[in-house]
């Protein structure tokens, strides 16, 4: 064989080679490239994300706030005597959320489902038993004590709700959350006098309860829940009690002896629910989540058959007679829409 033939034949020989490698490298399985998901994990071993992207609004979830109670829970709820260094322990974990100046929220169960942290936190200590309470009225009180006492005397009712949400289980906590319920109470504020006597409710369930915090309690429910019946059921519960400690006698509320007839009067008082807020009143977008808000204007009134709408009240405007081919102005003859 000649040498230009020789060439050639290796030529075709590399060739073919070349061909049969791709051939066999297509046909292997490739990696398929999957899009990041929220909530896996990144490549450089970070935190992930825990958003879920199917709820309407994001509640910042506090995953180390969650550990820390599932360990508290494990303790609390087992087998073992607590030691006193262990409540020590127990107290200084539950207590640093309970003074973390922002509240987040943690997930109670698997479905998702999200509460206050520091409401958790005052359940679980509201669960402590006898010794408990001792160690945490040690440990917390004196702290609670003094702030109450600076609450007092410069009448400042922030720093007293800052006494019942940190404090709550000690004595100064349950004063303040009293005083704070009250003050909003006698004010007509009856929604934040109903949660102040909600958180209350989540000390010790077997502490007893004095009539007059009883009458307070149940007022404050019944007049809410003209708004929000959810309301309802607490308040016939408490107005039961009220009546089982008062065995239907006077109770002195603050410094007026108010016989029963009269407290089952009050209790029994319909109260108007208040009137809409106007726009410079709302706290939320457009008034409430329906979107529902009314304005200072005043509502407005339809004519049976007419597409077009009256204001309530007779409204002045000044225009000018408009001319073919020009635009109206604001100064000249007035016109009296109604």
């Amino acid at each position: 064989m000649t040498l230009p033939r020789r060439r050639a034949a290796f030529g075709l020989a590399l060739l073919a080679a070349v061909l049969a490698v791709t051939l066999s490298a297509d046909a292997q399985p490739r990696p398929v490239a999957t899009p990041a998901v929220p909530g896996g994990k990144k490549k450089d071993g970070k935190e992930k994300d825990d958003r879920d992207w199917n709820e309407a609004i994001f509640l910042p979830v506090e995953r180390e706030a969650k550990n820390k109670i599932d360990a508290v829970n494990k303790y609390i709820n087992g087998p073992d005597p607590i030691t006193p260094k262990l409540w020590d322990d127990i107290i200084a974990v539950l207590q640093g959320l309970l003074d973390d100046p922002a509240d987040k929220f943690v997930e109670i169960d698997g479905k998702g489902n999200k509460v206050s942290v520091k409401k958790e936190v005052n359940r679980i200590v509201g669960t402590f038993n006898d010794d408990g309470r001792q160690f945490y009225q040690r440990i917390v009180g004196p702290t609670a004590d003094q702030k109450f006492k600076q609450a007092v005397e410069e009448n400042d009712m922030l720093l007293m709700a800052e006494v019942s949400t940190r404090y709550l289980h000690t004595k100064a906590g349950a004063d303040a959350t009293i005083r704070i319920g009250t003050w909003h109470l006698d004010r007509g504020r009856y929604a934040q006098a109903a949660n102040a006597f909600r958180l209350f409710a989540l000390r010790n369930p077997k502490d007893t309860l004095a009539p007059d915090l009883l009458f307070k309690a149940a007022l404050a429910y019944k007049r809410q829940a003209a708004s929000d019946p959810s309301f309802a059921k607490e308040a016939q519960r408490y107005w039961d009690l009220f009546e089982k400690a008062s065995n239907k006698g006077p109770v002195v509320i603050g410094s007026t002896n108010l016989p029963f007839d009269k407290a089952k009067a009050e209790f029994d008082k319909a109260v108007a629910v208040g009137r809409k807020a106007f726009g410079s009143e709302w706290h939320t977008f457009r008034k409430d989540p329906s979107n529902n808000g009314a304005g200072r204007a005043g509502p407005r009134s339809w004519r049976p058959g007419s597409a077009t709408c009256t204001r309530t009240r007779p409204t002045t405007l000044t225009t000018t007679p408009r001319r073919p081919g020009s635009r109206s102005s604001r100064t000249g003859s007035t016109r009296n829409l109604s």
